[in-house]
């Protein structure tokens, strides 16, 4: 009886997974562009609060993978032009167990993130080096 109720109790309480940080060399808003681009092309989004500078997604379901729920914040870094993104992953529906999922999420989404910050610092270039040789 006492295996069945502790049993019952671990699956029932949710395990709240700690969220995910990473700090970009950029500052907030443009973070920010580069994660709305980064979910409008990758996720299916449940809200942007540009104000805030906070998201909800999910990331739909796959053949190994749970649909999974994932909220996003911004908050200026330390250093002068840095951005802190923390993002909190959940399960959802009736999935019992993540098996790390969240923190392969967040990884992947950091990594594409930072992949759209250095196209759109690449293609800054190329406008400041026309600019500077009309001058």
């Amino acid at each position: 009886m006492k295996t069945l109720l502790a049993t019952i109790l671990l699956f029932s309480v949710p395990v709240l997974a700690s969220p995910k940080e990473h700090l970009f060399r950029a500052d907030c808003p443009h973070v920010w562009k580069a994660q709305a681009a980064v979910l409008k092309e990758h996720y299916a989004i449940t809200s942007l609060n540009q104000e805030e500078h906070a998201a909800s997604f999910h990331t739909g379901m796959g053949a190994l993978t749970w649909d999974m729920g994932v909220s996003s914040s911004l908050a200026p870094g330390a250093e002068k032009e840095t951005c802190t993104m923390r993002l909190r992953t959940a399960k959802r529906g009736t999935q019992l167990f993540a098996w790390g999922q969240g923190g392969r999420i967040a990884d992947d989404f950091f990594k594409k993130v930072e992949g759209e910050l250095i196209a759109a610092n690449e293609q800054k270039k190329p406008a400041a080096a026309v600019a500077e040789k009309k001058q």
